[in-house]
């Protein structure tokens, strides 16, 4: 009878246990099958994307002039590709051209004191040529 017992008892163990292992089965089979399905439709995927930070130009240049005056034109802007040699600004150029008729007129005046002091010179060498020269007596 206790062998009865015993068998009784394993066999409902393990009973127990395949029906513990078969509810566990299928639940994992019910989520396996289980699948979220939608429509397709057709549409633009945009993005954005935002940042802070700072910028700096790659290559810098400082230009300067060599004359003073206004500026008139700048024909470029910030950012623009220049060429060598291309004009980049226009200044006004009345004072520089005033300044350049005052050295001009300066510079006739002194050519023709120049060309006064040149004759002078030249009358007085031409009149001490003509004067006879004395011996010179010397102390002794």
């Amino acid at each position: 009878m206790k062998l009865v017992a015993a068998l009784l008892l394993a066999g409902g163990a393990l009973a127990g246990f395949m029906a513990y292992r078969n509810s566990k089965a299928r639940e994992a089979a019910a989520d396996a099958g289980v699948r979220n399905t939608a429509s397709v439709t057709r549409g633009d995927i945009s993005s954005e994307l935002s940042s802070s930070g700072s910028l700096a130009a790659k290559d810098t240049y400082s230009i300067t002039s060599m004359v003073e005056g206004e500026v008139l034109t700048a024909d470029f802007e910030e950012g623009d590709q220049v060429e060598k040699d291309q004009v980049l600004y226009e200044i006004d150029k009345s004072s520089m051209e005033s300044e350049l008729t005052s050295a001009n007129n300066s510079l006739s005046r002194a050519r023709a004191s120049y060309e006064e002091a040149l004759a002078d010179y030249n009358d007085a060498s031409a009149i001490t040529a003509e004067i006879p020269t004395r011996p010179r007596i010397q102390a002794t």
